[in-house]
């Protein structure tokens, strides 16, 4: 429970910051209401991203358990490999990452 709520600050910190960044540039150039637009721009393009992986990883767990059928087995080991490939993407991305930290630091 506790790091649920500690993600959720992390989450409202970084939006937070996207608003003071994106209005505040606005105000400088005297486009407020073009800031607040860009603002509802992220929240909906951030809401339609979180909705579309969200359907998509439910109805991926649908489709799997329908073609297993009554076949527990099946549908345990194409669990089991979905999640351990999952886990090796991930690992394999943030292996790429910290490699790619490692060399010298280039602007462009």
């Amino acid at each position: 429970m506790p790091l649920r709520g500690l993600l959720g600050r992390q989450r409202l910190l970084g939006i937070s910051l996207a608003v003071a960044v994106s209005v505040g540039f606005a105000l400088t150039q005297g486009l407020f209401w073009a800031g607040v637009a860009a603002t509802f721009a992220m929240g909906l393009g951030t809401a339609l991203t979180v909705a579309v992986l969200a359907s998509l990883a439910l109805g991926s767990r649908e489709l799997a358990l329908r073609l297993g059928g009554a076949n527990a087995a099946w549908a345990e080991a194409v669990w089991t490999a979905c999640a351990i490939g999952g886990a090796a993407i991930i690992f394999l991305f943030g292996t790429l990452l910290f490699i790619a930290s490692l060399g010298p630091a280039r602007p462009f």
